[in-house]
């Protein structure tokens, strides 16, 4: 039997593994015939004891890397490389994997690599990508070197001279440095265990892109709070604030704490804040000092600081604060500049003699500048023009005392009358200062005198409602100040308090001899409710010890009428009824008239037509005589004609 040439086995072996089973062949049949070549071939082979199993060489200098994997035989046998993906899209700052499998036939001893090198990467790229052993098909222990050099396994197939599968797994990463653009990235596997052979598997190609990173936007679960100055850290109590501040530049004004959030968590997003109106901002700390209208967080931020500042300009400014599209939060800040106008309002237009009560707080005041922005601190003076009912000893209140932007004045009462107040800045019970208010009338109230009780209706229908209203009036016929005034009515005989005729529903009318007065007219009043049939109420009083004495004996009455409005229907139905029933009675009576008299008109009728009757009669009879005594006088005149003629014959 012929021998086969010494080198015909490698060769068998470089090509791969579609010629391994007839490698494999010849390789027995060598044997059986003793070839001795074959089994100088199958020697040099069987000195491979070791079988190696992937090593990476990271060269990141040169942007790729080296890895090695299970052993091939001498020559690759159907080695092949393959990718999980061969194509990923991520953004700057996330990293792209994907897996990349090698695989082969090959004896113990035999070893494979796989290179990876960056073909093409955007311009200014420094990233390489890093492959790490993610699974092998040998199970013995593996080794893994940090900083580059050998990560994998090394094992032994316990055989030189049968063929075994291997393979390789590994994870390829390009790390979250790499930049924005397209990276393409080749896989080659080379014959390292021998050092010669073809190798079969085609370059591997792995395309990255990377994108632009989209800026996270939180939403309108952010928080924006606001404190005035910058002392006072901004939270979600100060946020109630109104923030008013000088418009003098030197001072902060405000500073905002923004908390980006999305779905209410918290979230790094890049802010931007802007101004409108007067004022400048800053962005940064709770005091960073103001360098524009319109600013950017450099960087996206959890929390971030909105500082606001004056120009020197009155108004009201606007800031807002956005991520993205969304807005987070909108502030207002009023710059103010000296006090231009006093605009004064009466709380209690009628007082009592002396600085208690109704006295307390009667008028206020707010101060604005000459752009109608509020001034909310400072101090304001009230003036009475009229020294004799209200005091002109000079008042002061300070801005802001007691409600912000409010001044609040107690005026003291010296006797019935009215006085004007004049509210301004001067200081001097005979000036007001250069920024007078418009005069406002207050009026002081008497000592009570008498009582008034009146409805709110002249009439009413039974069960309506009503209002019974209770004034206390001074000596000069105004109503008092509103307060309690006790002993106004009489608590005993002949009745106490103010009394009905009859029982009335709703509120009870007061019994004792007390009083509260409220509102612009000092007065009580009282919801009460009609008897449910007719009738005519009355309320009465005696008057108390607190009016005056010719009063005390009986107070105004008051009486109105209560219908029943059914019952005045059926009296207008049957009144109706009985007009009614009178017109048909008048109606019949004339046409009993009328008959009557068409009956004795008939009969004067008959008593002519008789009349002319017998007239006619006499007139036939008359005629008929006529008619006789004609026909006798032509019978004589025929009789003498014939006689005639008879003679003038003869």
């Amino acid at each position: 039997m012929t021998s086969l040439p010494s080198n015909f086995p490698r060769r068998i072996r470089i090509r791969g593994g579609e010629f391994g089973a007839s490698a494999r062949a010849m390789h027995r049949k060598a044997a059986l015939e003793n070839v001795s070549k074959a089994t100088i071939e199958r020697k040099l082979m069987s000195t491979k004891t070791t079988f190696k199993r992937v090593a990476l060489v990271a060269v990141a200098a040169l942007g790729f890397g080296l890895l090695s994997v299970v052993p091939s035989s001498a020559t690759s046998q159907a080695d092949t490389l393959t990718l999980s993906s061969a194509a990923t899209t991520v953004t700057v700052g996330t990293a792209a994997t994907t897996t990349l499998t090698q695989a082969f036939t090959g004896l113990g001893g035999d070893t494979m690599t796989v290179t990876a090198s960056v073909s093409s990467a955007p311009t200014g790229n420094s990233a390489v990508p890093a492959l790490t052993v993610n699974q092998a098909s040998n199970t013995n222990a593996s080794t893994a070197v940090t900083g580059g050099g050998l990560i994998g396994t090394t094992a032994d197939t316990a055989s030189a001279t049968v063929y075994n599968s291997a393979s390789g797994v590994y994870t390829v990463t390009l790390p979250t440095t790499a930049i924005a653009g397209t990276y393409v990235i080749k896989f080659t596997a080379a014959v390292v265990t021998p050092n010669t052979g073809t190798v079969n598997a085609a370059v591997a190609t792995w395309t990255v892109t990377v994108g632009a990173a989209t800026a996270a936007t939180a939403d309108t679960t952010s928080t924006a709070y606001i404190a005035a100055g910058g002392v006072t850290a901004p939270t979600s109590t100060t946020d109630a604030l109104a923030v008013n501040v000088p418009m003098a530049v030197g001072t902060q004004a405000a500073a905002i704490l923004v908390t980006p959030k999305l779905a209410s968590a918290s979230a790094s997003v890049t802010l931007t804040a802007t101004i409108t109106g007067p004022g400048l901002i800053g962005l940064g700390t709770q005091t960073v000092g103001a360098t524009g209208r319109s600013l950017t967080s450099g960087t996206a931020v959890s929390t971030d600081y909105v500082t606001v500042w004056p120009d020197g300009t009155a108004g009201v400014a606007t800031i807002t604060i956005s991520s993205g599209s969304t807005v987070l939060g909108t502030k207002t800040v009023t710059f103010y500049g000296a006090i231009a106008t006093v605009t004064t309002t009466v709380v209690n237009s009628v007082i009592t003699v002396g600085s208690a009560g109704a006295n307390v707080g009667a008028i206020t005041a707010v101060a604005k500048d000459s752009g109608g922005n509020v001034v909310p601190v400072g101090t304001l003076y009230a003036t009475s023009d009229t020294a004799g009912f209200i005091s002109n000893s000079y008042s002061s209140a300070a801005i802001g005392g007691t409600t912000a932007g409010v001044a609040t004045f107690t005026l003291t009462g010296v006797a019935e009358g009215t006085a004007k107040i004049t509210v301004g800045t001067g200081s001097s019970s005979t000036a007001t200062g250069a920024f007078n208010a418009t005069p406002v009338a207050v009026r002081v109230g008497g000592a009570p005198a008498s009582v008034k009780v009146t409805f709110d209706a002249a009439s009413y229908t039974v069960g309506q409602a009503a209002t019974v209203t209770v004034t206390i009036l001074g000596p000069l016929g105004n109503p008092v100040a509103n307060g309690t005034y006790t002993n106004i009515f009489s608590t005993t005989s002949p009745a106490a308090g103010l009394v009905s005729n009859y029982a009335l529903g709703g509120a009870a009318l007061p019994a004792s001899g007390t009083i509260t007065t409220s509102g612009s007219t000092g007065t009580q009043t009282f919801a009460v409710t009609m008897p449910t049939y007719a009738s005519s109420v009355k309320l009465s009083a005696t008057g108390g010890t607190a009016l005056a004495t010719a009063n005390q004996v009986a107070l105004t009455s008051a009486t109105v009428d209560v219908t029943d409005a059914n019952a005045t229907a059926a009296i207008d139905a049957a009144n109706a009824a009985t007009d009614a029933a009178n017109y048909a009675a008048d109606a019949a009576d004339a046409a009993t008239t009328a008959a009557q008299e068409a009956t004795a008109a008939a009969q004067a009728a008959q008593d002519s037509a008789d009349a002319a009757t017998a007239a006619v009669v006499a007139l036939g009879l008359r005629v008929d005589t006529l008619m006789a005594s004609v026909r006798a006088q032509l019978t004589s005149l025929s009789n003498l004609l014939v006689r005639l003629i008879k003679k003038a014959h003869a």
